[in-house]
């Protein structure tokens, strides 16, 4: 978004674009496309929060494998895994 700004220069390039808005949308449309972009962008934020909230439930109610039933190389991969998902928890804290 802060791309778009530096593109126009001057501030009559800026009334140009406004302008040909107006003459696409008319006057009344803008503010009920605007209305309409927020509330997909607020929309699109709450999935993405619900997403994440599910795949951590998901996560935390999977069962644990006993470590004592696991052969070496799962009991590997799992130390791994174990690991790297510490180190994502430290990293995003």
């Amino acid at each position: 978004m802060t791309l778009i700004l530096f593109i126009f220069d001057s501030p009559l390039q800026w009334l140009i674009v406004i302008a040909a808005f107006v003459l696409l949308f008319g006057a009344n449309k803008l503010p009920e496309l605007a209305k309409s972009l927020g509330q997909a962008k607020k929309e699109f934020k709450k999935g993405m929060i619900e997403a994440e909230e599910d795949e951590k439930k998901e996560v935390k109610n999977a069962p644990q494998p006993v470590l004592a039933e696991i052969n070496d190389e799962d009991l590997i991969r799992e130390i791994q895994r174990r690991k790297a998902k510490q180190l994502e928890e430290s990293s995003s804290n």
